[in-house]
């Protein structure tokens, strides 16, 4: 069954999907109101969402804005700042803003064929690496919690290695399983 969330009840509707086709292992469904994410798993072009779009860019937009931001005042304070969390949290912003651009630029980008292989697998890795940057950051917090004592040695370049290391792993076993199959759209 497909469902979405209600914007007034918040609870689960039907409304704005229809059901496409269905059989005993797989259910297709459309709907008219996802958001600029959805063009990450869309295997057709989406019809042409206006408004949507503009939200969208200039949430994005901002949000870089405020990014950008924050890392101008990170690299002003930096000797105030420096620690192994404010690094965790200086690669997030950096990665967070790449994924951001390359939304906003990519998204668009259908033709060639291979460069838009090349968004899909760029999104998919910085968004990893996005997930991966904060799961970091709460290992540094718990880790901080639970040693009480300083550390003798920092275990940030395992994290950093961790951050960046395991959606390298996890895209490369993905394009190898799909043959790059399950990146990028099939049609402009």
């Amino acid at each position: 069954m497909f469902h979405s969330i209600n914007s007034k009840t918040g609870k689960w509707s039907t409304q704005g999907c229809t059901l496409v086709t269905t059989n005993d292992s797989v259910t297709v469904c459309q709907c008219d109101h996802l958001t600029i994410f959805a063009i990450l798993m869309s295997s057709r072009r989406l019809e042409s969402t206006t408004a949507l779009e503009t939200l969208s860019g200039i949430g994005c937009g901002i949000s870089i804005c405020c990014l950008i931001i924050t890392l101008i005042v990170y690299r002003v304070c930096w000797r105030y700042l420096r620690s192994d969390r404010n690094v965790i949290l200086a690669n997030l912003y950096v990665t967070l803003v790449l994924a951001y651009v390359t939304l906003l630029v990519g998204t668009d980008r259908t033709s060639p064929r291979a460069g838009c292989t090349v968004v899909a697998v760029l999104l998919h890795y910085l968004w990893l690496a996005v997930f991966c940057l904060m799961l970091c950051e709460g290992l540094d917090l718990f880790f901080s919690i639970i040693i009480v004592f300083p550390r003798a040695r920092s275990i940030l370049p395992w994290l950093l290695l961790m951050a960046y290391g395991a959606p390298v792993i996890i895209v490369a076993i993905s394009m190898g399983a799909t043959q790059l199959e399950g990146y990028g759209g099939q049609t402009k």
